[in-house]
């Protein structure tokens, strides 16, 4: 899944007060474009179905690699579905 990365960044813009990252001082953000799953941790195993997943896009540090996690859907963020890569396509045949 792909997000928008200019609508990431207005909303970044919005609402980070310190743009300094935490770990090292410096301002050199990258903005990822991909949307990732967080899942719910279960201790026998990766669970699939019903639970909470929650889409985020990870903005990392350029200079020392640090990542935040942002939710894109409390930014307010439309998710759309990219075109799946090889691997994903022939799982589906």
């Amino acid at each position: 899944m792909e997000s928008d990365p200019q609508k990431l960044l207005g909303h970044l813009g919005h609402k980070w007060e310190s743009k300094k990252c935490p770990m090292c001082g410096e301002q050199a953000w990258v903005v990822g474009k991909n949307v990732f799953e967080l899942r719910e941790f279960h201790e026998k195993g990766f669970v699939i179905g019903p639970g909470p997943v929650i889409p985020i896009i990870p903005v990392t540090c350029s200079n020392c690699g640090n990542t935040v996690l942002i939710n894109a859907f409390i930014a307010g963020l439309p998710i759309r579905q990219g075109d799946p890569t090889d691997s994903e396509k022939e799982d589906r045949q």
